[in-house]
């Protein structure tokens, strides 16, 4: 899990980030994914491309955030960046200024990025 923990973060994301450090988180992320990978496990990185700032349970309702591309690169979309995961799950939110209509694995405009960041 490479969500960023954020003072506003919803507690279901809650101890199960890293760090509220995006270099942290990043290493860590790194450092399990290789290590899984020398045993032969397969992984899946998540929420791609970040959770951090949802305030809401995604199972509950639908997140909402509206910061900048600018702002999200910088801290809760950099773990995600070049990390060689097999496998990936979409954060269940909507990012408003990349897409107001739909959520990450539903957004043409979402999965550019993703697809830049890994």
């Amino acid at each position: 899990m490479l969500d960023v923990r954020r003072k506003i973060t919803n507690k279901i994301i809650g101890n199960r980030s890293y760090s509220s450090n995006a270099n942290v988180v990043s290493k860590l992320g790194e450092f399990c994914i290789s290590s899984f990978h020398k045993q032969r496990i397969a992984t899946i990185i998540k929420h791609i491309p970040g959770h951090g700032l949802a305030k809401v349970d995604s199972h509950k309702k639908l997140p909402i955030v509206k910061k900048t591309i600018r702002e999200l690169n910088k801290i809760d979309f950099f773990p995600f960046k070049n990390k060689k995961s097999l496998f990936s799950m979409t954060a269940h939110i909507i990012y408003w200024n990349i897409d107001k209509n739909n959520t990450t694995a539903h957004s043409k405009k979402l999965i550019q990025v993703i697809i830049c960041l890994v």
